[in-house]
């Protein structure tokens, strides 16, 4: 039994509905850029001959050889970036209607799960905190272990502090 691709009416759009990338591209291009995103794992001589690749004595892998050329081609996938992009919010529209769906189905083990997921989505997530403590070090220290390895490294030690540092002693405010 062979396996068919069912080739969609709207392959070949108006230029009106194209992105920049997509103008690009030759009408054998753009149809092989909509086949391939809409059957990503059909065989890629079957996609080349939709496309409109190869003649009828062409070999599938002929076919797949000038496939491999087309995956790799900067234009091509410059054109698959900008219909995916295209396609990811229409598939969140699928996911939220799917979310609300079981959210207001009462018999839903998972009813509980989309509504949460749905208050969080639409700005009512909860509330996190974070909490933050500053430690300070004694700098006097700090500044003795940066001169004994500077002194080690055989380097001056504004290497490793910094130039602005101000030699003198700290002193607790009254």
């Amino acid at each position: 039994m062979k396996e068919r691709i069912a080739v969609p009416i709207t392959l070949d759009l108006d230029a009106g509905m194209l992105g920049p990338e997509m103008l690009r591209l030759t009408g054998r291009q753009r149809r092989f850029v909509r086949l391939i995103l809409e059957y990503p794992t059909a065989p890629l001589w079957k996609i080349m001959r939709h496309a409109g690749y190869g003649t009828e004595t062409s070999s599938n892998a002929s076919l797949r050889v000038m496939g491999c050329s087309l995956v790799h081609n900067e234009r091509i996938l410059a054109a698959m970036r900008e219909e995916t992009s295209r396609a990811i919010p229409r598939g969140a529209m699928v996911g939220i209607a799917g979310l609300i769906e079981i959210a207001t189905d009462k018999r839903s083990p998972d009813r509980l799960k989309a509504c949460i997921a749905l208050a969080d989505r639409g700005g009512f997530g909860p509330k996190t905190e974070h909490k933050v403590i500053v430690e300070r070090t004694d700098e006097g220290r700090m500044l003795e272990f940066a001169e004994r390895l500077a002194n080690e490294l055989g380097i001056r030690r504004e290497k490793l502090v910094g130039p602005n540092v101000i030699d003198g002693k700290a002193t607790k405010p009254h």
